[in-house]
């Protein structure tokens, strides 16, 4: 765990946050999601709202798009890889909302963006795990959000497929399309984009 940080993220400010396993990345970018109980005991302002005065948990959610290895380990309902794309839409894990014309071509575009279009009506649990991957950064993108959150985005990948990620991060950053939050393990994952970096000891 760990404690005494001062850490200011303005939009574009690209931040990457290294150290070993245990050492609590993670638990900070839960506190920033609000999913970690100390969220509210610490002085945190998130999109201009002191966390704790009344916001809503759900408004600030979405405005945020996350990718995680739990996160895709959670995805073990049924759906095409447009679908769980287009779940992005609705924060849910399975799509359950019929989407209309206009989000299916929204989720097609995010899929040819990375490459993956044809991919689209193939059962999301049947693709190569490096491309479902991709699919759940496409889902975290497709409602624009202004902070993208990665929690070890890379974790259990190839390195052709960590290479494609990271070039896919480096293209949302050139075009400010988020402003992006990454922790890793790993001390080879900075790219030029990244505009400040913390290590945890």
């Amino acid at each position: 765990m760990f404690n005494g940080l001062d850490l200011v993220v303005r939009r574009g400010d690209h931040t990457l946050i290294t150290g070993p396993n245990g050492c609590g990345k993670s638990t900070l970018l839960q506190i920033v999601a609000g999913d970690h109980p100390l969220c509210y005991v610490n002085d945190l302002t998130v999109f201009g709202r002191r966390r704790g005065s009344g916001e809503s948990i759900w408004e600030l959610k979405r405005r945020m798009g996350l990718v995680s290895p739990d996160l895709h380990r959670n995805h073990r309902v049924a759906g095409s890889a447009l679908a769980i794309v287009l779940s992005g839409l609705f924060d849910s894990i399975g799509l359950y909302t019929r989407p209309s014309s206009a989000q299916q071509q929204l989720g097609r575009r995010w899929l040819g963006r990375l490459g993956l279009e044809a991919k689209a009506g193939l059962p999301f649990r049947q693709l190569h795990y490096g491309e479902q991957r991709l699919i759940l950064l496409a889902r975290a993108l497709i409602k624009g959000p202004p902070l993208l959150i990665l929690d070890e985005p890379t974790q259990g990948l190839d390195e052709g497929n960590r290479m494609a990620l990271l070039d896919a991060l480096e293209g949302i950053a050139a075009e400010q399309l988020a402003t992006i939050l990454y922790v890793s393990h790993r001390l080879d994952e900075h790219r030029p984009f990244f505009r400040q970096q913390i290590r945890f000891t």
